[in-house]
Order: structure tokens, then C-alpha cells, then sequence
């Protein structure tokens, strides 16, 4: 989720919190946190046309592609120079900065891109409205069916002058646009589809100034008011800049989490195919071409027809494994045209709302025609919310209940605004005799994740009843009949903890301890079994495949060299048990 203002009228946040963006030159800024530079990977790039490297922009016509399709591009300039389009598929992470490792595949070019005149002071490309409607720029066809060789994965076209492939990823936001190749049609393939969660790339991407949270003003404040209800597929750098323009902390783009579960795919060895959400929505996607679906990481925006169509994979006998945190928590749709979605917030956070909305829909066809199609919050639309498709819910709402009831967790309002880092928190195993823990050496009580802070900073879960020899879930929150309680986190109190790191002077006159961007419950780890229906596990925190390989410590905000977190051999173990069980579809 992305920061909002909170519930509570407080007075002005420290600077630090509602900080200018800095001036963006060309040069690199000594003693500075490296993403408050301007050659920094994830914020967009200003450019000239006088740039010692030539800078080129660019996205694709179409972000999911198939064997036979065509492939096409969109690219602009400021310069004069040549340019080149180099294929790459995505096979891992370069370090632990989660750079993705790059296999060449084929150049194309020079191509004639969009010119633009030379900036004197440097701007982006593109309109004012691009992040909603697209740089729409001219088309550059590449290949009129890509071919059948290309295997099912996560592509790299990136854009540049040089006389030869770079072969690596730029650090220029928008000279690599990513791509999904899926498979082809009556083609054989991997057993497990892993689903790219697109939609959610596009909600926090900003292009020019705006996503679906907040709008830049002309002051260079992002305000909440000023945010979009519609994204557009046309903008250079989807999933790889940084998301909603916030540059305080060292976050990896939205894509790392796909490059981190790639890169340990590859060493394992295990075979899988890929596609968008959007994909799964559309029926570009046939899931009954594979045993088991699986999506990682931030998962946040699905549409209706992606969750129906999740949900009936499950019940037909398919698995669906959840890697990932706040799942599934708005709805959105996609324009008739595949080219945008949609997503109509409600206008206000609560009833005391400062404009007096109390948070009414903004959505033009809700009134009129609501239905399980209508973007918005899931829970309002569905009273069951999401927990018949993901096993859990998020930590908003529980589904049915008059009141707020928080489980999950989230802690990110202060982390990612320059104050603590997280507390350490991982799972404690309370079900080891399941075969979800085999060969991963943990026992009743034990914990494993914390040194890596697992937890966070994002997360979902069910209600637990923590007394008793074993913790259990209570089933009064609506959780699917027969769920299995395999580990749990009690980040109860997150937002306490949370609230200690704010400068003394606005602790004085905050209010509340629990803060809107800090918030706990129980996150937990939950298996469902049912006979004549898939298996369906989920271990909800969005940083769960971080868990997978070596990465910096994302929490160490303070830090210009944020120290580097292992793998941790059980998140290893529990996700290669998981795959292996489910590479095979159930048949009762």
C-alpha cells in the first residue's frame, strides 16, 4: 500500500515526511543516499538531447506476448544518435540489489524513434497526461510473430545507442522496458504458470506525476487528492522505476521480487511458465494447461474475473500458492482497449473525511450498474472478501464484521520515511509435523525468517486464539472450513513500536500510538486441503521470496551501504516443498 494521510487530524509532519523531490541534474551527488541521485535506476530520467550517452525511453506495444504475436515497441528521444532495441530474457538477479542477470537474445535496428527537440533544463518524456493515457508515441514493429523458440519468461527490450549489446540492465529508468513471453498455444511446458503481478506494477508507476495514490503538484508535493483513477500499459519503466516517485529509501522496483524468485527458480531447477494478472483475466492465459498457479511478492490489484478465475482453477483441482502480501486487495478493471486499468478509489478514508465525502465510490458505474466487475475495495463489493480464493484477508476488514478487525500486518509509514528500520519478525512454527515443513530441521515453537525480517512490509493473515499448548485459528472471520494453522507472526505491536521512532515533538501531538501505517495483527501461514479441489497454501508477506536469495537489508533506510541478509534455508525448503508437491494436479 502506498502512504495516505492519516485517520487522525494531525498537525504538519516533520519535513521529512513531506519532503521535495530534489533538483535532478546529471551528476552523481557524493555522501548522498544513492536513491536521492539522479542516475539512480528507479526514478525517472530527465533528459536534453546532450547527454553523453544517448538516452533513449521506451515501452512495449503489448506487455504479455505469445509465440505468433506480434512484437512491437514505442520509443523517444531528445538525441540525434541511432538507435538499437536488444532483447534480453530476465534469468536472475546480477547481486544482491536485485539487478536482474540478462541472457541476450537478439537486436534489432537502428529504428527510427519519436524526436523530441533538446531540452535545456532537462525534462521527461512524454505528455502531461501520460501516466493515464499513454506517451503515445508511434508504434516501431519488430517482429511480426515472435518466435516459437522463445521460452516462457520475463524479457528485457532495452533501448540504447551502443554499437553492441550492453548485455546488462542500464541504470536510467525507461531505457528497459520488461515483457512477459507466455507460452504458446497446444505447446508443452512447465507444470507450474506463475502469475506477474502486472496491475499492481501499473498502480504505483509514475511516468510524469501521478499513479493511483497520489499527484505531483507544482511544487513537487505528491498529494493524495490529485492521484489517478485510471493507469496506462504506455509508459516507459513499468516495474522497474521506482514506485509513486518516493525516493527516501533503498526499496527494490516492484519487478525485483519476479527477478529474486527467477534467480532461485534457475538454481534449483525447476521449470516454470509465465503471464501477467491481467493475462488470467482476459483468457490470454489457460490454466487448465497447468497442475499449479503461484504468485509472489506485492500482488495487490486483481480484477474480478482474475479472482473468479483463480478461484475455479482451485476448485477444479488445481493448486494456487500464495508467496506473497497484501493480496488481492483492490479491484480494478481493464479498459476495452487492454491498453489501461481502472481503479475508482473511494473519495475520502472515513466519514470525518475533511472534504465531507465519507468515502463514497467515484466509480461513474457503480450507481448505476454495481457488480463484482466494479473496481473499488474487494470487501465492498464481495461480502466473503478474498478469502475463498487466497485463504486469507487483508488486514483492513474482516469480512463480515460491523467493525474494523485487523489481522496481517503492515510496517512501512515510518520505515520508508527515514526512521527505524523494522523489528526483526519471522513465523513461529506451531504445525511441524506437516509435510509442508519436511527436511526443514524446525520444531514445534521455533521461529525462522527474523534475521532477515521476513515479516513486512506488507502482509496478510486470519484471527488466531494464541492461548492453549498450540495457537489456532478461530474460524469466526470466515476462513475456509478445514484451514490448517502452520506458522504464525504476532505483530500485534507493530504500530507501538512503530510510533517510538517519531520525533519526540510530533509524539507529543500525534495522537494515537497505532498509526495508519503501522498496523498488526496475526500474519499466518495456512494450508487448505479438500478433497476433489486443489491444495492451497499461502505464506502472506510480501517479502517472502527475498527470503530466497541474498539481498540487501530493504529496511536499513539510514544506511548508505545497507548491510546484505542471507537466504534463509527454511523459506528455501518450505517453497521447494510446496512447488514439488503441487508440479502434479490433483485428481480427488
Amino acid at each position: 500500500m502506498s502512504l495516505t494521510r492519516p485517520m487522525t487530524r494531525l498537525p504538519e509532519p516533520p519535513v521529512i515526511l513531506r519532503r521535495r523531490v530534489p533538483p535532478q541534474t546529471e551528476e552523481f551527488l557524493p555522501g548522498v543516499h544513492p536513491s536521492l541521485t539522479s542516475g539512480y535506476r528507479y526514478v525517472a530520467f530527465p533528459a536534453t538531447g546532450r547527454e553523453a550517452v544517448p538516452y533513449f525511453a521506451g515501452y512495449m506495444a503489448a506487455v504479455s506476448v505469445a509465440p505468433g504475436d506480434e512484437l512491437a515497441v514505442h520509443v523517444a528521444t531528445r538525441s540525434s544518435e541511432a538507435c538499437y532495441i536488444d532483447i534480453y530474457r530476465v534469468t536472475g538477479c546480477e547481486d544482491a540489489h536485485l539487478h536482474p542477470k540478462l541472457s541476450f537474445v537478439q537486436r534489432f535496428g537502428p529504428v527510427e524513434p519519436h524526436r523530441l527537440p533538446q531540452s535545456a533544463g532537462g525534462r521527461l518524456l512524454g505528455p502531461g497526461d501520460a501516466d493515464s493515457e499513454g506517451c503515445r508515441w508511434p508504434k516501431v514493429n519488430l517482429l511480426d510473430s515472435v518466435p516459437n523458440e522463445w521460452p516462457s519468461g520475463v524479457y528485457v527490450a532495452q533501448f540504447c545507442a551502443d554499437e553492441k549489446p550492453r548485455e546488462r540492465a542500464t541504470h536510467r529508468a525507461g531505457e528497459d522496458a520488461l515483457f512477459i513471453v507466455r507460452r504458446g498455444s497446444g505447446r508443452p511446458g512447465a507444470q507450474i504458470l506463475c502469475q506477474v503481478n502486472l496491475a499492481t506494477w501499473l498502480a504505483y508507476h509514475i511516468w510524469h506525476n501521478r499513479s493511483l495514490y497520489h499527484g505531483r503538484s507544482d511544487d513537487g508535493q505528491y498529494w493524495e487528492e490529485l492521484r489517478n483513477s485510471k493507469a496506462s500499459i504506455h509508459r516507459p519503466g513499468l516495474g522497474l522505476c521506482y514506485p509513486n516517485g518516493n525516493i527516501l529509501g533503498p526499496y527494490p522496483p516492484k519487478s525485483g521480487h519476479t527477478f529474486a524468485f527467477i534467480d532461485w527458480l534457475e538454481r534449483e531447477g525447476i521449470s516454470v511458465d509465465f503471464c501477467s494478472g491481467l493475462d488470467i483475466s482476459n483468457g490470454y492465459a489457460n490454466l487448465s494447461d497447468y497442475s499449479a498457479l503461484v504468485t509472489i511478492g506485492h500482488d495487490e490489484y486483481w480484477t474480478g474475473k482474475q479472482l473468479d478465475a483463480v478461484r475455479g482453477f482451485r476448485d477444479s483441482g488445481g493448486a494456487t500458492i500464495f508467496l506473497g502480501g497484501n493480496l488481492a486487495c483492490y479491484l480494478v478493471r481493464e479498459t476495452s482497449d487492454s491498453t489501461a486499468i481502472e481503479c475508482y478509489k473511494a473519495s475520502g478514508d472515513h466519514a470525518d473525511s475533511e472534504h465531507g465525502d465519507g468515502g463514497e465510490s467515484l466509480d461513474p458505474l457503480h450507481a448505476a450498474a454495481p457488480s463484482p466487475l466494479i473496481t473499488g475495495f474487494t470487501w465492498h463489493l464481495r461480502p466473503e472478501s478474498t478469502t475463498t480464493t487466497t485463504g486469507v484477508y487483508n488486514y483492513t476488514r474482516r469480512p463480515g464484521a460491523p467493525q474494523e478487525v485487523l489481522t496481517g500486518g503492515m510496517f512501512w509509514y515510518w520505515e520508508l520515511f527515514g526512521g527505524p528500520s523494522r523489528p526483526k519478525c519471522g513465523f513461529t512454527v506451531c504445525d511441524p509435523e506437516h509435510w509442508v515443513f519436511n527436511g526443514a530441521g524446525v520444531g514445534d515453537g521455533d521461529t525462522f525468517g527474523a534475521e532477515i525480517k521476513l515479516l513486512g512490509h506488507e502482509a496478510d493473515g486470519l484471527e488466531v486464539e494464541p492461548n492453549g499448548p498450540r495457537p489456532k485459528l478461530t474460524f469466526a472471520d470466515g476462513a475456509l472450513p478445514g484451514t490448517r494453522l502452520l506458522a504464525f507472526a504476532d505483530c500485534r505491536r507493530w504500530g507501538e513500536w512503530d510510533f517510538g521512532g517519531w520525533p519526540a515533538a510530533y509524539k507529543e501531538t500525534s495522537g494515537p500510538r497505532e498509526t495508519l501505517g503501522s498496523l498488526g495483527g496475526f500474519v499466518t501461514m495456512v494450508v487448505h486441503e479438500e478433497p476433489g479441489k486443489g491444495i492451497l497454501f499461502n505464506a502472506p508477506t510480501a517479502d517472502w521470496v527475498f527470503g530466497l536469495v541474498e539481498s540487501i537489508d530493504w529496511t536499513a533506510t539510514r544506511s548508505l551501504e545497507p548491510p546484505v541478509l542471507p537466504a534463509d534455508a527454511v523459506v528455501e525448503q518450505i517453497t521447494r516443498n510446496i512447488l514439488l508437491r503441487c508440479s502434479t494436479r490433483q485428481t480427488g
